[in-house]
């Protein structure tokens, strides 16, 4: 048994995977120590975060139109955009990934396998977030298309399920097996915080992708000896010589 398959041995399912290019972004998350929580529409796919919308809870405010639209649309246009800015004022998301050994995730989301993963112990993560943001909420994605919401009017203000507006996805996406970290951003001076800091003690594993370059390596090595990531263990992925849809994770020294 391998370094590697040992070490999720040890993690026994808690582990969940974030893919990234090798950009300044994703240093950072490493030398800040901090996850960047974004707009939950402007993720991969360009109808994520979208939703059907069923606004007969609003029946008695189809007052207005204008020119040709009814106010039954001129009702459901309002209502989208008042969803659509609260999602992206007041929530953000963080993506993962109960896979490690899908080559799309490597092709899609780690610049063609230039990039790296970092695997993190998702309970250990998740106490580290929660003590910054006490919304923090985990769960898988599920892929059975677009939710359908029918939003209320309660306390004169726009009422959804958030949840299942993140949480859904089309079935063309089902291969990704994602896990969606979601919150309420904080404020700071009327502005949404989108970083968060994590404990270091919950990133396990840093697997470099099988195309990256060696001075990209390097970094990732320097980055892993500053205090907090000595415990962090290196691996790079590669694939199978004679099964080429089959991928094998060995391990790199990060002394």
């Amino acid at each position: 048994m391998n370094s590697f398959t040992n070490l999720l041995k040890a993690l026994d399912g808690e582990e969940i995977f974030r893919f990234v290019p090798f950009n300044s972004f994703a240093l950072q998350t490493l030398i800040n120590r901090k996850l960047y929580f974004g707009d939950p529409h402007f993720q991969n796919d360009p109808i994520d975060s979208n939703y059907n919308l069923d606004i007969k809870n609003f029946r008695h405010r189809y007052k207005y139109r204008f020119g040709g639209i009814t106010a039954e649309e001129t009702a459901l246009r309002t209502i989208k955009n008042t969803i659509d800015n609260i999602l992206k004022k007041d929530y953000g998301i963080c993506c993962f990934s109960k896979k490690i050994k899908e080559i799309l995730l490597w092709s899609h989301y780690s610049e063609g396998s230039q990039g790296f993963c970092m695997l993190f112990d998702k309970s250990k993560l998740m106490n580290s977030l929660i003590t910054l943001n006490e919304t923090m909420y985990i769960d898988s994605v599920n892929y059975y298309g677009l939710s359908l919401i029918l939003p209320e009017w309660i306390e004169n203000k726009v009422v959804f399920d958030v949840k299942s507006i993140i949480y859904s996805k089309m079935k063309i996406w089902k291969y990704e097996s994602e896990i969606r970290i979601m919150c309420e951003l904080t404020k700071q001076q009327d502005k949404p915080v989108n970083l968060y800091e994590f404990d270091q003690a919950s990133l396990n594993g840093i697997i470099a992708g099988e195309r990256m370059r060696q001075e990209n390596i390097l970094t990732i090595k320097n980055i892993l000896k500053t205090p907090g990531y000595e415990h962090v263990s290196l691996f790079k992925v590669h694939r199978r010589p004679k099964k080429p849809d089959s991928l094998i994770f060995n391990s790199l020294s990060n002394k």
